[in-house]
């Protein structure tokens, strides 16, 4: 995972703060999340969700990273075209059963756009700044399916606005799909009001992730009902 200072390195260099939780639901997991500077105003980022726990999905955590590191740059530059890659090299590697799910994006500062391909992950929320005093909250939906899976699923590449000011949140679904005693569920409605309430108090990134993960735990109570691996990433750019 990201080191703190890669993580400031990012900030200084690129204009961009990353809050971000992680905690695995054993002593291994199998979440792995990043990004790569691809240049001065282009920035990969990624969040991987791999099915299953335990060893094997641990040990597919180092496959996916390795493969992401090997990718050439022209095909980091399209996400679609990335997927498309990692498929391919998963498929071979995975035993049957075995996929992930998976974001992929490119955050252009040239153009304030956010390219992306969500392979069967969960939902991605964008809070857009429209003045000093108003954000707007627009919500990704996954449009291909997880990787690993099939050859020739297809793995398209789209673009939404992303601009100075404007916040994006990546989650696993250990987030919304762990239930409380009451068999209830945090949502992502409970997710944006917490997000849009810490955004006009001014709060930092780092502690907007804070309170949603706090939040989280207090809802379900008890945090033996995680048995999952949980990630948080949430990208602010200055």
């Amino acid at each position: 995972l990201p080191t703190f200072g890669q993580k400031l390195q990012l900030e200084k260099k690129h204009r961009v703060v990353i809050g971000d939780y992680f905690k695995s639901s054993s002593e291994i997991g199998g979440d792995i999340w990043g990004f790569r500077p691809l240049s001065d105003n282009l920035i990969s980022i990624y969040t991987i969700d791999f099915s299953g726990h335990g060893i094997s999905a641990a040990l597919n955590t180092f496959r996916m990273h390795a493969i992401i590191e090997s990718i050439d740059r022209k095909t980091l530059l399209s996400p679609g075209d990335t997927l498309t890659a990692v498929n391919a090299r998963l498929k071979d590697l995975l035993m049957t059963g075995q996929f992930a799910t998976m974001f992929y994006g490119i955050i252009d500062r040239d153009v304030n756009r956010l390219f992306y391909t969500s392979a069967a992950s969960t939902p991605v929320m964008i809070f857009s700044k429209k003045s000093e005093s108003q954000y707007e909250n627009k919500l990704i939906e996954s449009n291909a399916m997880p990787v690993g899976i099939d050859l020739d699923a297809e793995y398209k590449t789209l673009s939404v606005d992303f601009s100075t000011g404007d916040y994006l949140l990546l989650f696993s679904d250990a987030l919304i799909e762990t239930a409380n005693a009451q068999n209830q569920f945090f949502t992502d409605k409970d997710i944006s009001t917490i997000i849009f309430d810490d955004i006009y108090a001014k709060i930092s990134t780092s502690k907007i992730v804070e309170n949603i993960v706090g939040r989280f735990y207090n809802f379900i109570e008890d945090r033996t009902r995680v048995t999952d691996d949980l990630t948080v990433n949430l990208y602010h750019l200055l």
